[in-house]
């Protein structure tokens, strides 16, 4: 066998790695293209992403978790954190001292403990690297606007941009596209007035922030068609929005009656019962979504979040390890994150 200099076998290597990176990111849709998403699990430790923004690596594991595992289990931190507060500024963000570790919180939730590890892999004293991650968490917080478009998917508006999680954006872009080829049609007027359109102008108005616009859209809509099941959804987002919760429960349960296998209904009752105080309700609700959609995670974590926030984590751990729980990384991690529950949160 003809032996190859070790400079030149060096170079092809190189040269391979480079061309699977080239055809690796060719073949991603053009959306997701430049934009990779926080919670794509990848070989190598990327950064913690809020709001589309990288604001800190983890590079070192901590107890049982890996970088990457610790990387998520952050992550998911900071979007609860910022769906409970309601103070979504800057000054949110603090450093607390826990059992000699800098801790950072956002509007009193914990985000991330800085380990002696993690410090000293950046180089710096564990209050530098706390300082300097809570500085970029103030930066992002700075932009109000993409703050609130943020926070509006997270709390369950259905809207497609690009810090939607990627669980639900396929589903959202296979419906998007469904609608466009069921309901489009040539041979109509496209100023035509109907219930369908009236429908389709609420969610736009939901889209635009304006509920008040969206309800009575929604409204005319079901004037024109008393059953049209998507309208009444809508109508309970627009009150949910408006913080009307019992209107929203009945616009809900009408939609749920004439369309029992809509998974996004099942999950909007469960967030709407979850704020009444129903929490046995609500998560029948999210256990039927997932039952109806089980390549989503999201209403079994929330079942999860539920769960933890109860201190009911003996439950979580059983029923995201049951028979029928989904092979999802998000659904494993958090079962592993609830397994160590409160025992030492490094991460």
């Amino acid at each position: 066998m003809n032996s190859v200099p070790r400079g030149t076998f060096l170079c092809r290597l190189s040269l391979a790695l480079l061309v699977g990176w080239t055809l690796q990111t060719s073949t991603l849709p053009a959306d997701a293209q430049g934009v990779v998403h926080r919670a794509y699990i990848s070989a190598s430790p990327s950064p913690v992403r809020f709001a589309g923004e990288d604001v800190f690596s983890i590079r070192t594991p901590a107890g049982l978790f890996s970088a990457d595992e610790r990387r998520l289990i952050v992550e998911r931190n900071l979007n609860n954190a910022l769906k409970a507060t309601r103070m979504r500024t800057p000054e949110s963000v603090e450093i607390e001292i826990v059992n000699n570790l800098p801790v950072v919180r956002l509007g009193g939730k914990h985000v991330v403990t800085i380990d002696h590890l993690m410090a000293a892999d950046y180089g710096i004293t564990r209050f530098e690297l706390a300082n300097r991650i809570a500085d970029n968490l103030r930066r992002v917080l700075s932009d109000s606007v993409k703050i609130e478009n943020y926070v509006a998917q997270l709390d369950g508006d259905f809207l497609t941009h690009p810090y939607s999680p990627p669980s639900l954006r396929e589903q959202w872009q296979a419906a998007r596209k469904n609608h466009a080829a069921s309901a489009y049609r040539k041979d109509l007027p496209t100023d035509m007035i109907s219930s369908g359109s009236l429908k389709d102008q609420g969610f736009q108005a939901l889209m635009k922030r304006d509920p008040v616009a969206a309800e009575h859209l929604f409204r005319a809509a079901l004037r024109e068609n008393p059953e049209n099941q998507r309208a009444l959804y809508g109508l309970g987002l627009a009150h949910m929005k408006l913080g009307f919760k019992q209107r929203a429960l009945i616009a809900f349960e009408a939609s749920s009656y004439l369309d029992p296998n809509d998974a996004e209904v099942h999950i909007a009752m469960g967030q709407c019962l979850e704020a009444l105080g129903q929490d046995k309700e609500a998560i029948e609700h999210y256990q039927t979504a997932s039952r109806l959609t089980p390549e989503n995670p999201e209403p079994m974590l929330y079942v999860a979040d539920m769960r933890e926030d109860r201190d009911q984590i003996g439950t979580s751990v059983y029923e995201l390890g049951a028979p029928n729980a989904r092979a999802s990384e998000y659904v494993r991690l958090k079962r592993k994150d609830q397994l160590t529950w409160r025992l030492k949160r490094t991460y």
